[in-house]
């Protein structure tokens, strides 16, 4: 009946006007009626209020009595010979032009997966940058709604994600899928000035032109690791905490795994019979061999360059955050960067998601663990390079973004960290794709 309900309300006020200023949140829709009727009103009382709680000062938001009573009035009106016109005129006085903040709870692979969107009007259009999370169980469902409204929050105050609604292209209208964002190609100067304070050496300005890819909202999560992999490597036990203690050897096979799961083409070719002629670290006694199917549409890891350009997001100062950043900022051990202000040293990692997003909706680029990229370590090229995948034999694998360990100058969009490709210490990674 919920789903009746909600379908009929969400046509009757389909023609209302839409003011960004005004916000109601709806019930969810149980796809697979995982929660009891006493459960979902729970649910949806507790996400309210702290929505509510949450946006109060920022948004005009429909109180939720007055959602339940347009729900009980929809009700009636299916047993009543009510017209349109009343039906439409009692959900005006309502809500009075509102943007709808709703979502769905469901079961995807034996996890519980819950979807918030935001849409507007007239069209009822779905706005991309909503907020998509999996828990083990409905406790914990019940447990990450003060994550869930902080996301969707940080999605709102970015005007759903997408300016100019009218304007979307062919290629953003595609499915994109659940915590991926589309990075459109372009050209951007990799590394840092020689002006930039406490750089390395290895951060040689040199212009890169990046071809448009998929790259994942979030740092891979434990929960997501142990779906896929079966165990959990990680130092910091939390389903919703970023995987860390992972080699680059188990990150690229994460990725097969995965795409394999989801009937997709692996991008690797892993063959652990061979030892990788390209490899020059003696330490290592992984050595497989890995090579890539550039044209395949699975999962895989970002080259170094995608990364940057990514973690950039059309800025060119030291972060994305401008010329500094602060541990309200990212998580990290608190040691400034260019003699500022100290920060607090959580000495943990933290929820992906946990602080506002870069400006093209990427979490976590700057901070909580390392995430491992494709290409070997080596000097940069002096000349323009068009999608480069780094040198062809190397005996270090790069990571970047720095981690909760490490200072704030490791957390600079310019650096690079490099590390035996068996290593596992303090690095997880997040996914890419070429193509869906």
């Amino acid at each position: 009946m919920k789903r009746i309900l909600l379908t009929a309300v969400l046509t009757v006020i389909g023609s209302l006007a839409f003011t960004q200023e005004k916000i109601a949140v709806f019930p969810f829709e149980d796809k697979d009626n995982l929660l009891t009727n006493t459960e979902s009103f729970f649910f949806y009382r507790q996400f309210t209020n702290e929505f509510t709680n949450k946006n109060a000062k920022r948004f005009t938001i429909v109180p939720r009595q007055d959602v339940e009573k347009l729900f009980s009035a929809e009700e009636k009106f299916q047993l009543s010979d009510l017209s349109a016109k009343a039906k439409t005129a009692e959900t005006q006085r309502v809500l009075n032009g509102t943007q709808i903040l709703s979502g769905a709870i469901g079961k995807v692979n034996n996890r519980i997966t819950i979807s918030v969107s935001l849409y507007t009007f007239p069209e009822f259009a779905q706005l991309p940058g909503g907020v998509d999370k999996r828990v083990a169980n409905k406790d914990a469902l019940f447990d990450i709604i003060p994550e869930l409204v902080q996301d969707m929050q940080n999605a709102i105050a970015r005007g759903g994600v997408i300016p100019e609604l009218n304007k979307l292209t062919s290629l953003s209208q595609t499915a994109i899928p659940q915590n991926f964002v589309r990075i459109e190609g372009g050209t951007f100067t990799m590394g840092s000035p020689s002006s930039e304070p406490e750089r390395d050496s290895n951060e040689l300005q040199h212009t890169v032109t990046v071809s448009g890819f998929y790259m994942g909202k979030y740092e891979v999560t434990q929960a997501d690791y142990e779906a896929v992999m079966g165990t959990n490597p990680s130092n910091f036990k939390g389903s919703n905490l970023p995987v860390e203690n992972v080699s680059w050897y188990d990150a690229v096979e994460y990725c097969n795994k995965l795409s394999q799961k989801e009937e997709l083409t692996p991008a690797y070719t892993i063959d652990k019979s061979r030892s990788d002629p390209n490899n020059k670290n003696h330490n290592d006694n992984v050595r497989w061999l890995v090579t890539w199917n550039q044209n395949a549409n699975g999962y895989r890891l970002p080259t170094e360059a995608e990364w940057e350009y990514a973690c950039r997001a059309g800025t060119t100062t030291p972060f994305n955050t401008g010329n500094n950043i602060t541990t309200s900022n990212a998580n990290y051990s608190g040691i400034p960067y260019n003699k500022n202000a100290k920060g607090i040293f959580l000495g943990k990692t933290t929820p992906v998601g946990s602080f506002a997003p870069n400006p093209w909706g990427l979490y976590d680029m700057h901070g909580n663990v390392y995430e491992w990229c494709w290409d070997w370590y080596g000097d940069y090229s002096n000349s323009s390079q068009t999608d480069p995948k780094g040198i062809y034999t190397g005996s270090f694998r790069v990571a970047r973004g720095g981690c909760w360990s490490h200072n704030g100058v490791h957390l600079r969009s310019a650096y690079r960290y490099n590390h035996g490709p068996y290593n596992r210490q303090g690095i997880g990674f997040r996914l890419a794709r070429s193509n869906f």
